[in-house]
């Protein structure tokens, strides 16, 4: 079987990579009985001549390769019919943006398999980066506090090298006794609970986050049940609210009224409700001036969310009055941090994390038992026909083709 390993060009800030020269190198001396081809980059952030110096071929086309393995999504007119993919596609869940993009896949007989579904029996992620956007998401969310409140301006996250550089370059700081909540309990949320301790933030309980001051920074992480109960039980049941979102809402605001910086972590549930309304921004008491929204779900479920930001361009203003955008340091708005592809400003670091995740607990399945449980459950579309996990995505697609042509009609 011959394997490939695509070049990024959804984004220019894209410069991660499945695997590195080296990780290469080691799963071909691994598998002889294979081979592996590399399509040619000059964004990759690892250069065309490491992969050769390591042996492999390096080509603009790539065609010939059995499995092609990618990051975010290929462009429509890279997709080859009948392959095999493996990429994230944010299309599982149902996102409208990239329902064409889900038609494309089926109409070209392609089988594909989405990173994101890679999970355990305990629907446990096997390969994510969202260790790496926790990090370098808690890196930014303080630099945004900072530069909106004139306490400090420090160096982007792409001028370090790895999450240890960050670490240091924050415990150089004098940190005010802030208080910080951060949403979320998974890979990201952890992830920027543990950076903050490891720069001397305490960890505080939701609790005492909401009855105690401090006269040194703390943060709380969040658990769903602390800011999201059923409308009428006043309860939390996460099976119930996977199932029937629309149902609950949000107590967000209570942590609004305490908090001054905002990390958020958290998994988005299509139809979960909002943590705050444009109403309750502009009340006296909302706290929030600084929101460093990892998870980047646009509007929802934080409508200050407005739009994305890049490494370049990372922070933006919302105003409070409007909900349009303004310069971050105005007064009247609430500063943004809205990267939605942080690993990228280490792309090197997050790389190879990911890919020795890949190459330990997924590679050697897809070698010897290609009908694993594992894979199968990751396995969106099998020769353009959806698979049995994931039949509703084309009830998805033939609902919104009906309700398009009956509004064209």
């Amino acid at each position: 079987m011959k394997f490939a390993l695509i070049k990024e060009q959804k984004s220019i800030h894209e410069k991660r990579v499945l695997f590195s020269p080296l990780q290469l190198r080691k799963i071909a001396d691994y598998y002889p009985q294979h081979q592996f081809i590399v399509e040619s980059s000059v964004t990759r952030c690892f250069s065309d001549a490491a992969y050769i110096k390591q042996g492999f071929r390096v080509d603009k086309n790539i065609n010939d390769a059995d499995v092609f393995f990618g990051i975010k999504e290929i462009p429509l007119h890279a997709l080859q019919p009948y392959k095999t993919y493996f990429f994230f596609s944010h299309t599982t869940k149902m996102q409208p943006l990239n329902k064409k993009y889900l038609q494309y896949l089926r109409e070209k007989k392609i089988t594909f398999y989405d990173y994101e579904k890679l999970i355990d029996n305990n629907n446990k992620r096997l390969v994510a980066f969202g260790a790496s956007a926790g990090n370098i998401g808690a890196y930014h969310a303080l630099r945004t506090y900072g530069l909106k409140n004139d306490l400090f301006n420090i160096a982007r996250p792409h001028c370090f090298s790895n999450i240890e550089q960050l670490k240091n370059e924050i415990t150089k700081l004098v940190i005010p006794n802030i208080k910080i909540v951060i949403t979320g309990t998974g890979n990201v949320g952890n992830a920027a609970a543990n950076f903050f301790k490891s720069v001397g933030i305490r960890q505080v309980s939701s609790v005492d986050f909401l009855n105690r001051e401090y006269s040194y920074p703390i943060f709380a992480q969040l658990h769903t049940s602390n800011y999201i109960e059923h409308a009428v039980t006043k309860e939390f049941c996460k099976d119930d609210f996977v199932k029937h979102p629309y149902k609950y809402n949000s107590t967000f605001l209570k942590f609004a009224k305490c908090a001054d910086l905002f990390v958020a972590g958290h998994y988005y549930v299509k139809d979960m409700p909002m943590f705050f309304t444009q109403n309750q921004i502009v009340q006296n008491d909302f706290k929030i001036n600084t929101i460093a929204d990892i998870s980047c779900d646009l509007n929802q479920p934080i409508p200050t969310t407005i739009r994305t930001s890049t490494p370049k361009n990372p922070i933006y203003g919302c105003d409070k009055l409007t909900g349009n955008e303004i310069d971050y340091k105005n007064p009247n708005s609430i500063a943004i941090m809205a990267i939605d592809n942080l690993p990228c400003e280490l792309p090197e670091f997050s790389s190879t994390e990911f890919g020795n995740q890949f190459a330990t607990k997924i590679f050697p399945l897809l070698i010897n038992n290609p009908q694993h449980p594992i894979l199968k459950r990751a396995c969106v579309l099998k020769k353009g026909q959806f698979t049995k996990g994931y039949q509703y995505l084309e009830n998805f697609l033939q609902f919104e083709n009906n309700f398009a042509c009956s509004r064209l009609e």
